[in-house]
């Protein structure tokens, strides 16, 4: 198992970086400049929304890259907008108000930044 780990799945967990790296950069810098113009965000905080981008983006196209149609992409967007807002509750620790608020801005963020994507990457 160790051999087949060394020499297949990191491997192919580093060509899947390398393949999805552009769309997950062009993701973090535009959520992450989204958040920036807000005018409300932490230079730590933007740090965090751009790492967590590239995390998201990446594991999300790796799971598309397996289980490809409209339903798992709508799925997928979800998810990440949930896992995006979590990990930024618990940087931020909002009040009920402010959490409400944070939610709404990281599901715009994420429709942006995928509008953009099918914009810019033609993906059908």
């Amino acid at each position: 198992m160790a051999e087949k780990l060394i020499f297949y799945y990191i491997p192919l967990l580093i060509d899947y970086i390398k393949i999805y790296s552009n769309t997950a950069v062009v993701t973090a810098i535009i959520e992450t400049l989204y958040f920036f113009i807000l005018k409300n965000k932490t230079k730590k905080f933007l740090i965090l929304v751009f790492i967590v981008n590239i995390f998201s983006n990446i594991t999300l196209n790796i799971f598309l890259s397996y289980k490809y149609s409209q339903l798992n992409i709508l799925k997928g967007e979800i998810s990440v907008i949930i896992l995006e807002y979590v990990i930024f509750c618990i940087f931020l620790k909002p009040t009920l108000k402010k959490g409400t608020i944070l939610f709404i801005e990281t599901t715009i963020a994420n429709l942006i930044s995928f509008s953009t994507g099918l914009l810019l990457f033609n993906i059908q």
